[in-house]
């Protein structure tokens, strides 16, 4: 380096009484003194320090779907609807039975055989575990569970997939053929990093909370996977 040439550091969670919004991916320093530079000069980003051992969640996600396979109608998906809905609703009755009685507590669901009869429909149950690691996204946290949901229903292929729309920040499990309910143990957090809201209430201590199959709010994984540089 020359006499001319200087370095400056700008670390991403300084200034935080002056720029509180500040995020690991967006944000703003301000200087201790003002730089007055003359003439032309050349910026270049010398390096970028931030360590990679991050998870977005740290324990063990415990899933119970709900499957039923048949017609169901065609919709367009859920995150282009103008008003959201503040209740899933489903075309068949049996998950519509389930569900039902998921919000009342009226039924255990780690008692359910993995094919149910309600309402004279068939419903199989699968049951998967989602391991804590690193996700850089909402749609790839929303592909993980579309590839474990499927593999909790073996013998009997699932078309299902996970859209995300960028400029909404919404997404949305799509199922063609039939329809999903998806269970969280004891837990909000998938719900919370994809921004799919949970029914019921944290605050009745329910065992299960039945993750939305479409984005209600703003994904906080977006906020936890953004880097401190």
């Amino acid at each position: 380096m020359t006499e001319a040439d200087f370095l400056i550091t700008l670390p991403s969670n300084s200034n935080m009484d002056t720029n509180p919004n500040n995020e690991q991916s967006n944000y703003t320093v301000k200087l201790a003194e003002p730089l007055h530079l003359e003439g032309d000069w050349e910026a270049a980003l010398v390096s970028v320090q931030y360590t990679p051992n991050w998870l977005s969640f740290d324990q063990v996600q415990h899933i119970v779907v709900a499957y039923f396979k048949g017609d169901v109608g065609s919709s367009k998906p859920a995150i282009y609807r103008i008003v959201p809905q503040t209740v899933i609703q489903f075309a068949s009755d049996g998950l519509t039975e389930i569900y039902n009685q998921v919000r009342l507590k009226s039924i255990v669901i780690q008692a359910v055989d993995n094919t149910a009869y309600v309402n004279d429909a068939p419903i199989k149950i699968g049951r998967l575990t989602v391991q804590p690691r690193y996700y850089d996204s909402v749609e790839a946290l929303g592909n993980e569970l579309v590839k474990l949901i499927k593999e909790a229903f073996p013998n009997d292929p699932l078309n299902l997939r996970y859209i995300y729309d960028f400029n909404l920040k919404r997404g949305e499990f799509v199922v063609n053929g039939g329809e999903i309910l998806i269970l969280s143990e004891s837990s909000t957090v998938l719900a919370n990093l994809l921004g799919h809201k949970t029914t019921p209430d944290s605050s009745t201590k329910a065992d299960r909370y039945a993750i939305f199959n479409f984005g209600q709010q703003e994904p906080m994984l977006i906020k936890v996977s953004s880097l401190w540089i």
